[in-house]
């Protein structure tokens, strides 16, 4: 499993962002393009798993190698947004009270549906 996350992202998060990439066995050339973001960003991590563990060993070996104090997850079907990562860092500050924040933003065609 390979999250897509575009240059400009990358570029456009806060500085103090780790980056921590599972290749979960793939057989395409997931292994090949993180390699190519690691060249490209500084602080990115690859993980490769031999063979397919699953989403949740992903997970967790995610959770066992970071170093910050929030995560956020991105499945393979997933990405960030411009700046998502700066508000969801507001939010966390204005919310000292939760433990957990979750966000859905579906993004069809040319139009954007935000459910809270």
């Amino acid at each position: 499993m390979l999250t897509y996350i575009s240059g400009g992202t990358i570029i456009e998060q806060p500085p103090k962002i780790e980056i921590i990439l599972i290749n979960d066995g793939s057989t395409d050339k997931s292994k090949k393009t993180c390699n190519s973001f690691k060249r490209k960003f500084k602080g990115i991590k690859i993980f490769n798993h031999r063979k397919k563990l699953g989403v949740s060993a992903s997970r967790n070996k995610g959770i066992k190698e970071a170093k910050g104090d929030f995560l956020i997850f991105l499945d393979s079907d997933d990405f960030l947004l411009n700046g998502c990562l700066n508000k969801l860092s507001n939010l966390v500050k204005k919310n000292t009270f939760s433990d957990l924040i979750i966000a859905k933003k579906f993004i069809k065609k040319a139009e954007v549906m935000v459910t809270q």
